[in-house]
């Protein structure tokens, strides 16, 4: 991600295993990690906002 959402996207390593026995029902695949990154980008200031003023 080149643009400006991409500086509050965490990257995530991809070869990383995980622990969870349940699969993830939308698969690992690399669109879907790309969709998680934009999702999480999208949302990230407004996600700060409410947990800032939840206390």
């Amino acid at each position: 991600m080149d643009n400006l959402l991409g500086q509050y996207a965490p990257r995530i390593d991809r070869d990383q295993g995980t622990t969870d026995p349940r699969p993830y029902a939308l698969g690992y695949t690399e669109r879907e990690f790309q969709r998680l990154e934009l999702q999480g980008a999208l949302i990230h200031d407004l996600t700060e906002d409410f947990l800032r003023r939840a206390g």
